[in-house]
């Protein structure tokens, strides 16, 4: 681990996986005072953008005093083993936070999300053989592996978003703990969900946002960036509450050999780390 990338001495990484509580994460810790975020969620450097070079992952962050923990929220660089091998050798002392989530919800938040951009089949099989990186991100137990065999057991904490509505203090409290900074209480935890659900007012304008939101990344314009998503003016006048119809939910997704999938995947899950998910997960029975 050579150190070269952050200002910071410790460092703290929101890997994965998306759809599992990364804008929860990220409004929670990066306002910690021992903390120091990127200027914007996801930037996405060590998967996306390594090619810029070091120093311009340096000038993600606000320059700072003091002996704060460097904070990166992105949540692919779980799914790309060169991100997470670039994290370990470029930056110091890593520790990496991984969000999980039950994989038949966390399928259909990633649909309904992705229909605020392409027009997607009404049929759910239909829309998961179109885009099976849906399915695909809601198995764990590589990535997490991956992660473990990366950093080590002692460096990677895995939290199921049900966690943040069930304890969500000490949810947050175990993750700053891992990373040496002082807990939080009560008053200091966001209430309710970060970003509801929503629909594009014009499917034109959705693609537009989401390519205009890449636009600035790929040009480092991070503030700007930024405010745009912090704008209720701007978001509301894109996007809107969807409808029933236009949100698949739990209850649609039936599909034997999905199903199947995601309780095997689970099972490695529980046995790589001890938890209890298959049990957990089989009681789920909201829409997401």
């Amino acid at each position: 681990m050579m150190g070269q990338s952050t200002p910071f001495k410790r460092n703290l990484f929101y890997v994965g996986a998306d759809k599992a509580g990364s804008s929860w994460w990220h409004q929670v810790l990066a306002v910690h005072p021992q903390i120091g975020p990127t200027r914007v969620k996801d930037p996405f450097f060590f998967d996306r953008d390594y090619a810029r070079g070091l120093s311009s992952y340096f000038d993600l962050f606000d320059p700072v005093a003091g002996n704060r923990v460097g904070l990166d929220v992105s949540h692919d660089y779980l799914y790309s083993g060169i991100a997470l091998r670039r994290i370990f050798r470029d930056v110091d002392d890593p520790f990496v936070l991984v969000g999980v989530r039950d994989p038949r919800l966390r399928t259909v938040s990633a649909l309904n999300y992705l229909r605020r951009h392409v027009r997607l089949p009404n049929d759910i099989v239909e829309a998961v053989a179109q885009y099976p990186e849906t399915v695909a991100r809601s198995c764990y137990a590589a990535p997490v592996a991956d992660a473990l065999e990366v950093f080590g057991a002692d460096r990677v904490i895995v939290v199921d978003v049900a966690r943040l509505g069930d304890d969500p203090l000490g949810a947050v409290n175990d993750v700053l703990a891992l990373v040496g900074c002082a807990p939080l209480s009560n008053n200091d935890l966001p209430s309710g969900r970060i970003r509801s659900a929503s629909a594009p007012r014009s499917r034109v304008l959705g693609k537009v946002m989401k390519e205009s939101a890449n636009a600035a990344r790929r040009l480092g314009a991070y503030g700007v960036l930024e405010r745009a998503k912090a704008s209720s003016k701007l978001n509301g006048a894109v996007f809107r509450a969807p409808s029933d119809r236009e949100r698949f939910g739990v209850a649609d997704l039936v599909d034997p050999a999905v199903l199947d999938l995601f309780a095997a995947d689970t099972a490695r899950l529980d046995a790589l780390l001890g938890t209890d998910y298959s049990r957990l997960w089989a009681t789920t029975d909201n829409d997401g």
